[in-house]
């Protein structure tokens, strides 16, 4: 693919006049006109400017594919190559995405996601900011012209409406929920509002602005690619035994506050499938771990305990087992389903990863160097559920996807990554985050 094409692409793809693209570069509007035309070629500086502000390398720029993923949108070279490009290239492919409770852990990481590997979507990321949610996250992607950032709640249908139609919603990906067992143990009241009461009204604001006839409840049809994900936890699904793993099939049968909350999100999300014809798909992950984690669940909370010497507490006698999945693949599994999941089908997401929690606790303490004197065992949560395990295979078959980190790999990008920033996690425990901590252990 020739420069000229490349940059045309680019500029129709963000919706910009040949007069808007020259403003941006600082250019005039024939010089735009000339590169499209193949008449000239902008300079190397020129490029280095387009490649930063519409973040697409300079080898693609150039026409030049030295990677097997085209670095703008995404489609293997072989394909690009042989003439068949992303449906970007054909004007198809743009989506306007809602993400909610994008400053959060697993939210921030998909925009981010989204944002360096599939940049022909536009993310409009909306967040109430609550004590989980931090646009620190997000300061790397902060100036895409791709990215919005809109403070609210999911239970405001007052913004919700607004926001759909001043943005033209194609996609909404849900993260949006409280989402600590603990905390739902205290104040199960929150997790209530916040996950049932917010995924309905979003729900209701989606089927307002998606369907063809909103006012015919008869009416079943739906403007052309518009989706609803909800990500949802396998802990909807209860606790296992020491054998066995959770498929799709698998009763719901939550233990706790925080997943009977996300248990009826499930369930309104299916019936406005079954009941108004809504595309939706439901996304069940296991534990996740990685980058931007908030220190109240177990990884980050040891490795920051550990960095301080301080100790690590551990529930019972740490025997829970858990499916653990790095958050990235999380992210790679929720664009798979969101490209080709069939609509009304539920997706398990895990990582083929099982471990006790204290021998993910030794593994911490071995890998920073420490001893196990700092294990502190700690009266178990009440309605702990003991296993977590995640049959995968529906969506590794049917979407072509699966993990692509090991435990040590995810583990150790994890590690590095919280030794890198611990100013980010100096700024997150706050007054309120320690009073927190000292309440549950």
């Amino acid at each position: 693919m020739k420069t000229s094409e490349v940059l045309l692409n680019i500029r129709r793809s963000f919706k910009l006049t040949q007069e808007e693209m020259a403003n941006k570069l600082m250019v005039t509007r024939q010089a735009v006109s000339r590169w499209e035309n193949g008449d000239t070629v902008p300079s190397t500086d020129t490029l280095k400017i387009i490649s930063m502000i519409f973040n697409v390398s300079i080898n693609h720029l150039l026409g030049q594919y030295n990677n097997d993923i085209c670095h703008y949108c995404g489609a293997p070279i072989d394909k690009i190559k042989s003439g068949v490009h992303s449906e970007i290239f054909k004007g198809e492919a743009m989506k306007n995405i809602l993400v909610t409770g994008g400053a959060g852990f697993i939210g921030s990481n998909f925009i981010q996601y989204m944002l360096t590997s599939k940049i022909h979507n536009n993310i409009i990321n909306l967040d109430a900011l609550t004590y989980a949610g931090n646009l620190e996250n997000l300061s790397t992607v902060k100036d895409s012209p791709k990215y919005t950032f809109v403070k609210g709640n999911i239970c405001d249908g007052k913004l919700l409406d607004e926001i759909f139609t001043k943005y033209d919603i194609d996609i909404v990906v849900n993260f949006a929920a409280e989402s600590h067992v603990d905390r739902s143990i205290i104040e199960p009241d929150i997790f209530v509002k916040s996950n049932v009461i917010g995924t309905h009204v979003l729900l209701e604001i989606a089927k307002k602005h998606w369907k063809k006839k909103p006012e015919d409840k008869y009416d079943r049809e739906y403007k052309s690619g518009v989706k609803f994900i909800q990500i949802s936890t396998d802990e909807v699904y209860g606790t296992l035994s020491y054998t066995g793993l959770f498929t799709e099939e698998t009763p719901l049968a939550p233990n706790s506050p925080y997943s009977a909350s996300k248990a009826s999100a499930d369930m309104f999300v299916r019936s406005y499938h079954e009941t108004f014809g809504m595309p939706v798909n439901i996304t069940r992950c296991s534990n996740n771990y990685g980058p931007y984690q908030f220190p109240e669940k177990l990884i980050p909370l040891m490795i920051n305990n550990c960095i301080n010497n301080k100790p690590l507490p551990v529930y019972g006698v740490g025997a829970q087992v858990r499916d653990w999945l790095y958050v990235e693949d999380h992210c790679t599994a929720i664009y798979a389903v969101m490209m080709n999941g069939i609509s009304g089908e539920i997706y398990n997401i895990g990582g083929n990863n099982e471990m006790k929690n204290i021998d993910v606790v030794k593994f911490l303490i071995s890998e920073l160097g420490k001893t196990d004197n700092l294990i502190q065992y700690v009266k178990d949560r009440p309605g702990h559920d003991m296993r977590y395990a995640i049959d995968n295979n529906k969506i590794t078959s049917e979407l072509d996807w699966s993990p692509a980190y090991t435990f040590k790999q995810g583990m150790k990008k994890t590690i590095d990554w919280y030794l890198t920033n611990s100013e980010w996690m100096n700024r997150v425990i706050t007054g309120e985050y320690e009073h927190y901590y000292s309440k549950m252990y």
